[in-house]
């Protein structure tokens, strides 16, 4: 069993409707008991969730992404994104596979550009 983390970004509006504006959550990768953290690419923007303007394909470039909005885990726990990078360096080392797209960036860090669980 993983956990899933997302940033979640401002409303476009600022907050000032209700009914036709909200932010996004964006992808951040997932956690999983004894693997690497597998990190969420998006390697063409134009495919990308609106706020991601910027290919994704390795840690510099999604790092970027713990700027957009407040991050929290898909059990709607907030986390801060040092809190998430503290969990993120202690797995490094762990079991770590490629499937399908995934590939490794410069660092060794696994990313898949698809949808995932």
């Amino acid at each position: 069993m993983g956990t899933n983390f997302y940033v979640r970004t401002p409303p476009s509006c600022g907050g000032k409707c209700e009914t036709h504006c909200h932010g996004e959550e964006i992808h951040l990768g997932k956690s999983s008991a004894g693997w690497a953290f597998t990190f969420r690419a998006y390697p063409d923007p134009a495919y990308a969730p609106e706020m991601v303007t910027w290919e994704v394909k390795d840690f510099e470039a999604w790092h970027r992404l713990l700027t957009l909005g407040a991050v929290f885990d898909e059990y709607g726990k907030p986390w801060t994104a040092e809190e998430l990078l503290v969990k993120i360096e202690g797995k490094r080392g762990g079991h770590s596979e490629l499937y399908g797209d995934a590939f490794y960036d410069d660092a060794g860090n696994a990313f898949y550009p698809g949808e995932f669980s």
